[in-house]
């Protein structure tokens, strides 16, 4: 929740109080653990325990796919949710940035950023043109860049690079 940057997200679509919106958290974080960091609102809503079959059907259902991670790796959500054409607001300190381009498929903010988020966020909302385009392009950069096939083609390349490299 923390190292996720869950607070800042939360602090952030708060802020805005959008009408007829919700800010689903998925996670194994409750609810409890989180109020003791952020203040909650009733449309913050906790999904835990997820079957990951079934996330394409909760991105299916979202409009925006936010990660404000402050330290990640690279999470198999991104990928996932803007293969189901979600357009994504991410931080520099994972590899969004070798996934989106800024203001193409989504947004790159800086980690604990609240109004960076929230102006991000807002744009969205009230742009919803704008987010059907960019999701449609996040979808299309998945589909070009990084499917299974695409992934282990890549890795494939590298280990032969590497093992003519060690011929010498």
């Amino acid at each position: 929740f923390i190292l996720k940057g869950m607070r800042y997200l939360i602090d952030a679509y708060n802020s805005l109080e959008l009408n007829n919106s919700e800010l689903w958290i998925l996670g194994t974080t409750d609810r409890k653990f989180a109020e003791k960091i952020v203040n909650l609102k009733k449309n913050n809503i906790f999904l835990k325990n997820v079957n990951e079959f079934k996330l394409p059907d909760i991105y299916n259902r979202s409009s925006v796919f936010c990660l404000p991670t402050l330290s990640d790796g690279m999470p198999l959500v991104l990928l996932q949710a803007m293969a189901c054409g979600l357009p994504a607001i991410c931080t520099k300190y994972f590899l969004a940035p070798d996934v989106i381009t800024d203001g193409q498929e989504g947004f790159i903010v800086e980690p604990s950023d609240t109004k960076a988020i929230s102006e991000k966020i807002k744009f969205l909302y009230n742009n919803p043109n704008v987010t059907s385009i960019m999701g449609k392009k996040a979808r299309k950069r998945i589909e070009e860049n990084f499917t299974w096939d695409h992934v282990s083609e890549r890795i494939v390349n590298f280990c032969n690079q590497r093992s003519d490299q060690s011929k010498f």
